[in-house]
């Protein structure tokens, strides 16, 4: 067997070396790769929340300003919601992110990651109607518990909410001694007693002039059928602004988002900090003249003054919603004053005199309490409908009213309408207006709250220069996407070329996705 030389024999050495150099490249390049596909992972997932929260920072900037609310417009501004053109801009952000290089620096950059976007798509989203509402709910109550007196509006509400339950029952209690129109009876029994005497020649026409003249119930039942707002807003001008009702946005609600969102808030703590929203965010009848005597608004064609008797009330024009909303007042001042009126016999045992007087001839005792009855409720009614014109005049009405705090008595129950006709305030303790308008706010169902509150901002978004596009029903609150991205090998192909092998490309797929609503309780 032929031996080697020495120099053939040194070479072995820096063969072994040499092949042993390569080993060792090629794990170092292998594991440097490793790591360069755990980066180009973390790279994806973290341009992927790049363009999702660069989506969501063109907030409509009109919505933020004027009730703290975000939601992205998913029309675009065109006012036909499509998902097609949120997903185009997320990709526009994806695309920009991936290649930030400018081609004059290209040269110069050394870009570790090499990735490419394939797709992005959108797997979901959430609208601001969502819910009947509730998204939009979740953003107030939290914007609410994020202000300094959040603690002492909750206590503050309290007392309204126990005094609309208070109402309530107040309510049903007056209307079962109410009966049916006990004005309007006991009118109709006088008037068959005296026909019946009259026939019967127990009393003269003059006598029967006589006695009615001091009936005060005839003049108190003219009232009763005048225009209510014709008798509580006396010397006040009132808005005669309107909308159609195909401009509301709970009557064209078409889209609908494929997201759950879970609901943070919803406690009785929470309803009455979204009351406490409704109230700072939307004006009133009184809103313009608070603090000093003002005309209650002047609402123009296609839009509404009174926002917040349209949440309570839900009519078309200003006027019907601030009529029925003083139809709501008079009714819970009925209720508050008869249950007054039950703890001061005096008041009852005056009724019975004059009841007395008027009808006492007869000798008919049942015909008498029947009597004394219309004329307790017509007195409360009456002291009502002036506590009513005071509350809309600027004046403080008390809830529950002690004897000396009644305006009305009976002496000039007769007389109402030309009290009614006094613009002077009358009422110096109490709540205000817009106060009573809380209690009412308590007695609405959340449902409507809601529902009402979104078709008056899209009104007022939509009133902005440039916003008249604008529809609650494409505002995006919350969304969920998915990349998909490929990056082509860079480390291993030094090892692939020993091997003579072709590494393939990369290919994964990031899951991102944005809330404006995900906030934490208590945060």
């Amino acid at each position: 067997m032929e031996r080697l030389g020495k120099g053939e024999v040194r070479g072995v050495i820096t063969i072994f070396f040499t092949l042993l150099s390569v080993f060792f490249m090629s794990l170092l390049f292998m594991l440097m790769e490793s790591s360069r596909y755990y980066g180009v992972r973390a790279q994806a997932a973290a341009m992927t929340d790049s363009a999702n929260f660069s989506v969501f920072a063109e907030y409509e900037k009109e919505l933020l300003t004027r009730y703290n609310l975000f939601a992205l417009d998913g029309s675009r501004g065109t006012g036909r919601f499509s998902s097609d053109r949120v997903r185009d801009l997320l990709k526009q952000y994806l695309e920009l992110n991936a290649n930030p290089r400018e081609e004059s620096l290209e040269v110069l950059c050394f870009d570790p990651w090499q990735m490419q976007l394939k797709d992005a798509s959108l797997t979901g989203y959430a609208l601001l109607t969502d819910g009947n509402g509730e998204s939009f709910y979740q953003q107030a109550v939290a914007f609410m518990h994020d202000t300094p007196l959040s603690s002492t509006v909750s206590e503050i509400h309290e007392h309204y909410a126990e005094a609309a339950q208070t109402a309530q029952s107040y309510r049903e209690n007056y209307e079962n001694a109410k009966g049916g129109d006990p004005i309007t009876d006991a009118a109709n029994q006088e008037e068959a007693a005296e026909e019946e005497a009259l026939e019967q020649g127990e009393i003269t026409p003059e006598e029967i002039r006589e006695r009615r003249a001091k009936n005060p119930l005839p003049d108190l039942a003219g009232v009763i059928l005048q225009d209510i707002l014709t008798s509580v807003c006396h010397g006040l001008t009132i808005s005669e602004g309107g909308i159609s009702g195909r401009d509301l946005a709970s009557v064209h609600i078409t889209n609908k988002g494929t997201l759950s969102l879970p609901n943070i808030y919803g406690g009785a703590m929470d309803n009455m900090l979204f009351e406490e929203y409704l109230l700072q965010n939307f004006p009133n009848f009184r809103t313009n003249g608070e603090e000093e005597e003002g005309e209650g608004g002047s609402g123009g064609e296609g839009e509404l003054s009174y926002q917040l008797e349209y949440i309570l009330s839900g009519k078309r024009t200003d006027r019907a919603n601030l009529k029925e909303t003083a139809l709501k007042l008079l009714a819970i001042r009925e209720a508050f004053n008869y249950a007054a009126s039950q703890t001061n016999p005096e008041m009852t045992a005056a009724c019975g005199r004059l009841a007395s007087v008027i009808i006492g001839w007869t000798g008919n005792v049942a015909l008498v309490e029947s009597l004394t009855q219309a004329l307790l409720i017509g007195w409360c009614y009456g002291e009502s409908i002036l506590d009513v014109k005071n509350l809309m005049h600027g004046a403080l009405v008390p809830v529950m009213k002690e004897t000396g705090q009644w305006q009305l008595t009976l002496e000039r129950l007769g007389h109402v309408r030309e009290m009614l006709a006094d613009d002077t305030p009358y009422g110096s303790e109490g709540l205000r207006y817009k106060e009573y308008l809380l209690i009412l706010l308590n007695m609405t169902p959340l449902r409507l709250q809601k529902q009402r509150g979104l078709d008056m901002i899209e009104m007022c978004v939509r009133s902005a220069p440039g916003m008249s596009q604008f529809h609650v029903n494409n505002c995006i609150v919350a969304m969920k996407s998915g990349t998909e991205w490929t990056a082509k090998p860079l480390f291993a192909r030094v090892p692939a070329a020993f091997l003579f092998i072709m590494p393939s490309d990369w290919s994964m797929t990031v899951k991102g996705g944005f809330s404006y609503t995900t906030v934490r309780k208590g945060a």
